[in-house]
């Protein structure tokens, strides 16, 4: 057995060693490993699916050491690159208002009054009123962040999608000439 300055030893000549012949058998280590994953394309899926919560829980320690580092890198990155980050930002945020209109209006979403299904024109209502109001208890400005909340809180009731023709109707006069039988000229 090995003492303890006989290891540290050792690690010191191989650190030397590496530095100092960069890229050994890198390609025949890449080889190997691509080989590898390609006679056990299932292996690998199921590894991070049995390990799941200790590399979440690994992860989520390693931003909270170095949050400012990660910061510093986010914020260099999204000035180099503004474009893709406000791309990256309108898809996401498409994403998540189809998420939550099917999730009150059904696959595909449509209004709940005239049965409209164009998802540009479709927005959730309060089924009871008082949005503003509510919105503002929840210190939430833009449409994004409450559709965020209504998945975060697992589409609560007291919601519904109606298109914006309807939902203005319901909110100037408080009802939808599409239920009160009123004519469209």
């Amino acid at each position: 057995m090995r003492s303890p300055e006989s290891k540290a030893k050792g690690a010191a000549r191989s650190r030397i060693w590496r530095a100092t012949h960069p890229g050994y058998r890198r390609e025949a280590n890449a080889a190997y490993s691509r080989a590898y994953r390609a006679a056990h394309p299932d292996y690998q899926k199921e590894y991070h699916r049995l390990n799941r919560d200790t590399r979440l829980a690994k992860a989520k320690r390693y931003r909270l050491v170095n949050k400012k580092t990660i910061q510093a890198k986010n914020t260099v990155y999204r000035h180099a690159h503004p474009e893709w980050v406000r791309e990256v930002g309108t898809r996401c945020s498409r994403k998540l208002r189809i998420e939550v209109l099917t999730g009150y209006g059904g696959t595909p979403p449509k209004c709940s009054c005239c049965n409209e299904i164009h998802e540009e024109f479709l927005c959730i209502d309060h089924i009871n009123g008082g949005g503003r109001k509510h919105r503002e208890t929840l210190n939430i400005s833009e449409g994004h962040n409450f559709y965020r909340w209504l998945r975060k809180n697992k589409f609560p009731e007291g919601f519904r999608v109606l298109c914006h023709n309807c939902n203005a109707s319901y909110g100037h006069y408080g009802y939808c000439p599409h239920k009160k039988g009123g004519s469209s000229v």
